[in-house]
């Protein structure tokens, strides 16, 4: 049964009971009556608790039962050779080469390079080249000037 369809039962069983109180006020219920009532809400409350402690157990042997299967797979998985080749214990894989990447760069930029920890990875700061106040660049007017040079 449905949580809304024993409500709904309890909801009637407690009208009946309250109106059962209120004839009994007014005139005297029968003992008959009154037993079969009592007897009838044992009943459901020793139903209601079998079938919850019922499905309380199927879930627990369902949850052991799944757990267990998930284990034994785990564990031939590990144990098949087929699955999981055994490796090599001195078997390394060698690291590939360092990626070579040129970039073209302008004659009117100076490139800084900025070394880092990672021997594959540099850092690059293109900066324009510095023109003198006549208009005319800095390494034409200057020949110490770092122009084509990186540092």
């Amino acid at each position: 049964m449905s949580d809304t369809h024993q409500q709904h039962q309890s909801t009637g069983l407690d009208r009946l009971l309250d109106d059962a109180a209120a004839a009994h006020r007014r005139e005297a219920v029968p003992g008959e009556l009154l037993e079969r009532v009592e007897t009838s809400l044992r009943t459901r409350q020793r139903h209601n608790r079998s079938l919850a402690a019922g499905l309380g157990g199927a879930a627990m042997l369902v949850l052991a039962v799944g757990w267990f299967g998930l284990h034994l797979a785990g564990q031939k998985q590990a144990s098949d050779p087929r699955v999981n080749p055994p490796v090599a214990a001195n078997a390394t894989t060698p690291a590939p080469p360092p990626a070579r990447v040129e970039i073209g760069v302008p004659d009117d930029v100076i490139v800084q390079r900025i070394p880092t920890k990672n021997p594959n990875i540099t850092i690059l700061w293109l900066h324009p080249e510095v023109k003198v106040a006549d208009g005319e660049p800095a390494s034409q007017a200057d020949p110490a000037s770092p122009k084509g040079r990186t540092t």
